[in-house]
C-alpha cells in the first residue's frame, strides 16, 4: 500500500517546489506590504534576487518533512499486525509531530524575510514561536486546514486568492509573535514600531 502510494507523493512533492520557486518574490511582496504598507512589482524581483535559494531551501526540508510524516501516518494505518495499538500509538506519536512542525512552518518564511537569520536559525526560531503561544499557533494550523479544504473545493480560487491568504495568514502570524516579544523589523525604532504593531492588534485578525 506504500509502495502505491509513493509516486503520488512524489508528483505532489514536485508540484508543491514548483510552486515554492514561484512563490518567492510575490510572497515577499505581501510580506513587504503588511510591514511597510507599501509595495510594488520591482519587490517581486527583490525578493527572488534576494531570498531565492534559503526561502526554497526553507520550503524544500519543509514539505520534505510534512511528505516524510504523511508517508508514515499512512503506513502505520495500512499494517494489520498483531500489535495493532502500537501502530497506532506511532502514528499517532506522528501525527503530533506533524502538526507541530506545520505550526512552526507558518513562521518560516515571514521570518526569512523579517531578519533573514541563519538556515538553520530559521528552524529555531519558528519552533520557539510555535512553542511561545501553542494556542494561538495551533488556531493559525486550523484556519490554514480549513483555508485549504475550501480551496481545494472550487479548486480556481488557488489561483487566485489561495497563496495569498495562506501568507497574509503566516505574515499575521509572525506580526503578533512579534507584538509579543518586541521585535523590531530591519532597522526601525522600537518605539514606532510597537506602535503599529499595537494598532494592528487592535485591528484584529480580519
Amino acid at each position: 500500500m506504500g509502495r502505491d502510494r509513493t509516486p503520488s507523493l512524489i508528483s505532489l512533492y514536485v508540484l508543491y517546489l514548483t510552486e515554492s520557486v514561484l512563490s518567492v518574490g510575490w510572497a515577499y511582496l505581501i510580506f513587504k506590504i503588511f510591514n511597510e504598507g507599501t509595495g510594488s512589482l520591482r519587490d517581486v524581483w527583490y525578493g527572488y534576487r534576494k531570498y531565492l535559494l534559503k526561502a526554497f531551501g526553507v520550503s524544500a526540508l519543509t514539505g520534505l518533512v510534512f511528505g516524510l510524516s504523511l508517508y508514515n501516518i499512512l503506513f502505520y494505518f495500512s499494517l494489520h499486525s498483531t500489535h495493532r495499538f502500537l501502530d497506532l500509538l506511532l502514528a499517532g506519536f506522528v501525527v503530533w509531530a506533524l502538526l507541530f512542525w506545520t505550526a512552526a512552518s507558518l513562521y518560516q518564511l515571514p521570518l526569512v524575510f523579517f531578519q533573514n537569520p541563519p538556515f538553520w536559525k530559521v528552524f529555531y526560531r519558528s519552533f520557539l514561536l510555535a512553542v511561545g503561544d501553542g494556542l494561538a499557533s495551533l488556531t493559525l494550523v486550523a484556519v490554514l486546514a480549513f483555508g485549504s479544504i475550501l480551496f481545494s473545493a472550487v479548486f480556481f480560487l488557488w489561483f487566485f486568492i489561495g497563496p495569498a491568504f495562506l501568507f497574509s495568514l503566516q505574515c499575521v502570524a509572525l506580526e503578533k509573535q512579534l507584538l509579543k516579544y518586541k521585535i523590531t523589523y530591519g532597522d526601525k525604532p522600537l518605539e514606532p514600531f510597537l506602535e503599529q504593531l499595537e494598532a494592528e492588534r487592535r485591528r484584529g485578525w480580519k
